[in-house]
């Protein structure tokens, strides 16, 4: 047999004593069946490095006189076998043998000669110069068509599965089955009483079992089936089972590093909330509570952590999530050891307050009330007392929470109607909170739908929210002018604009005060895409009277922008809002209104065809790629594009946006931005 290389890489094998895992490696699985019915069936394995592995139907402790040869090209790795009929424990050789042959490893999905893996009824082997009577004699019908039949793709479960699945047919014509049974018993392979046993009345002649080797704690056992009719005993099978385990098993005390990557410019960071995504080898981890987080002393790290992904259906954990409070001095790693609880002394962030409408959110640091309705933060508080409150859109103001703006003007705000909340993650460390629902305009009419989550960190005053705007209606009906969020900033009659300015230097800012009436922005009104256009942003002041004056500009503008009073204030981030033009920060004396698609330059959130062709300047690629031949006039070419019909419904946006109060005014625009390069 030959065995091509994997993506042009060598066999991975080992040289290992006989019988002791040559089928974990790179290798080639023959199974012969000497009783044409499933009853006796030999099994011999070769891996690359020609380690060996055979066994009959009562285990591997059957070791017959065999030879093997392996080989390797530039290219593929071979294999040979030579099994005397002495092997099969036949006195002569039966004319045709039940047979399969397959290729496994570590990195390859098992694929076998026909059939599912392992099962022999899939092929026949034709021994020439055997008389067809002596066949006749010798042969034994095929397993299918007896009473019972069981087929499994594999009869293991790989490292990582928990489950070994066989597939069941009666094939028992005059069988009633309200009168017949079906049993399956599972032994230990030395024998002795069942370790598990189930029985059902079928209900089809077609069925599956199931199989859990694991709970159970064995890595080998024999399953029994046995179907009997009125207590009478009709056909009974048995197959040998195994659930393997993992080559690369881990270690009690064990340490996997973490690397703490923080952006340039920021030197350090204490009890910073991070995102660890750690992967596991298949069969390697079961429990989540047996891996945690350490400092490079040694000491437990606050965290939790959960299982985001497994090998298989309620197999071994493939991924594992931590959301942790770090010290960059002190170091990350993932240990393998038992989980410590969290200690009282430890920081932690707690519901409060919790309804079907809202949540309560409390990290010692801020308090987040979120709502269903409009905005799905509806308040925000520092931590001290009512008076503390630095931002707010709910039902009792007038502001318009997250919103968009159609192109007739008509106004859609996030809705109750028909939203959904839901807890993903409760503390001790982290807490998220979903909502997802419509834009509803006055009247009910629904413009989009959002899906908004929002989560709070122990210690930490910010909030991270994803927000995802997803278009439901018709692009050539409805498209929008504005999309944003807007919360009221009750800061005292003194205060002031801060607007970070620079992408690149991402400390640099600009302040102004706001008298009464006045506006301040930061708008990237264009931005370089699609093989055209310019970077550039502007910060504008406007007075009451509509009076304007430019504060600042240049190509891209910074991520962040904040408004402050006497005593207090509230920053909001959107990272990479240059890149995601246009976008605009307003401030007003009691307002933020952060624009996620902003009108003011006088771009639309349009779809149509005709639109589309101006926005991508597909006019001056037509004029430089298309030959004078074959050129038409720029009102033809948008002539077609407005009759090409488009329609952008389900398309959807996210942004990830950051919200945090600020306690010293002072120094506001510092710690500003450094939670926005943090966040970005």
């Amino acid at each position: 047999m030959v065995c091509d290389y994997q993506a042009g890489k060598p066999p991975v094998a080992e040289k290992r004593r006989r019988d002791e895992g040559a089928w974990k490696d790179d290798c080639v699985e023959l199974w012969i069946d000497t009783s044409g019915k499933g009853d006796v069936v030999y099994q011999f394995v070769v891996n690359a490095a020609d380690a060996i592995y055979d066994q009959n139907t009562d285990g591997s402790a059957y070791n017959p006189q065999w030879q093997h040869a392996v080989g390797k090209t530039h290219n593929a790795w071979t294999v040979e076998m030579a099994i005397p009929k002495a092997a099969l424990q036949l006195d002569t050789w039966q004319a045709k043998l039940n047979f399969n042959i397959g290729r496994n490893g570590p990195d390859l999905d098992p694929r076998a000669f026909g059939g599912s893996y392992g099962d022999t009824s899939a092929g026949m082997l034709v021994l020439t110069g055997i008389g067809e009577v002596q066949a006749a004699e010798q042969t034994a019908g095929p397993a299918k068509g007896q009473p019972l039949e069981i087929a499994f793709q594999r009869n293991y479960a790989r490292p990582g599965e928990r489950w070994i699945e066989a597939q069941l047919k009666l094939h028992t014509p005059g069988l009633d089955l309200q009168q017949a049974r079906v049993t399956a018993k599972l032994f230990k392979p030395s024998g002795g009483k069942p370790v598990a046993q189930v029985e059902a009345i079928p209900a089809r002649r077609e069925g599956r079992v199931l199989v859990d080797l694991r709970t159970l704690g064995l890595t080998e056992a024999k399953l029994r089936l046995q179907l009997r009719e009125q207590g009478k005993l009709v056909a009974q099978e048995e197959v040998r089972l195994e659930a393997r385990d993992s080559k690369q098993p881990l270690k009690p005390g064990q340490k996997i590093p973490v690397h703490l990557d923080l952006p340039a410019g920021i030197d350090s960071v204490a009890k910073w909330p991070v995102y660890i995504g750690v992967p596991f080898p298949a069969g390697t981890l079961w429990d989540v509570d047996a891996v945690r987080l350490v400092d490079k002393r040694g000491h437990p790290l606050p965290h939790q952590r959960e299982a985001i992904a497994h090998w298989a259906k309620d197999g071994a954990i493939k991924w594992v999530r931590f959301d942790a409070l770090v010290n960059s001095a002190d170091g990350c790693l993932v240990e393998v050891a038992p989980a410590t609880p969290v200690s009282q002394s430890v920081p932690t962030v707690r519901f409060t307050d919790q309804n079907d409408e809202s949540i309560d959110i409390i990290n010692g640091e801020a308090d987040y009330v979120l709502k269903k309705g409009k905005s799905p933060i509806a308040q925000v508080f520092i931590l001290g007392s009512s008076e503390h409150w630095v931002a707010s859109s709910h039902s009792g103001d007038d502001t318009r929470g997250l919103y968009v703006v159609d192109q007739n003007g008509r106004v859609a705000s996030a809705s109750a109607e028909g939203e959904t909340m839901t807890v993903e993650a409760s503390g001790p460390v982290a807490a998220c909170v979903r909502f997802e629902g419509p834009y509803l305009t006055a009247d009910g009419e629904e413009l989009a739908r959002h899906i908004t989550r929002v989560e709070v960190f122990a210690k930490q005053p910010m909030a991270n929210i994803t927000h995802t705007l997803v278009l439901t209606r018709d692009t050539n009906e409805v498209w929008f002018t504005d999309v944003g969020w807007e919360f009221e900033t009750p800061l005292g009659p003194n205060t002031t604009a801060l607007f970070g300015t620079s992408r690149e230097e991402w400390d640099k800012s600009v302040t102004h005060p706001l008298g009464k009436g006045m506006t301040a922005y930061m708008l990237q009104d264009s931005h370089y895409f699609f093989a055209h256009g310019e970077n550039h942003f502007q910060v504008v002041s406007q007075s009451a009277s509509g009076k304007a004056s430019t504060l600042a500009e240049g190509e891209e503008c910074g991520d962040w922008a904040a408004i402050v009073g006497d005593q207090r204030g509230v920053m909001i981030s959107c990272r990479e809002a240059a890149l995601q033009h246009p976008k605009e920060f307003e401030i007003r004396p009691d307002r933020f209104v952060l624009h996620l698609f902003s009108n003011r330059a006088g771009e639309e959130l349009d779809f149509r065809g005709e639109t589309l062709a101006k926005k991508w300047d597909l006019l001056t690629w037509y004029d430089a790629v298309i030959p004078q031949a074959y050129k038409l006039k720029h009102e033809e070419i948008l002539a077609k594009m407005a009759a090409h019909t488009s329609n952008a419904i389900g398309w959807s946006k996210t942004h990830d946006l950051m919200i945090a109060p600020l306690v010293q005014p002072d120094d506001a625009a510092k710690i500003a931005a450094r939670l926005s390069r943090l966040h970005s």
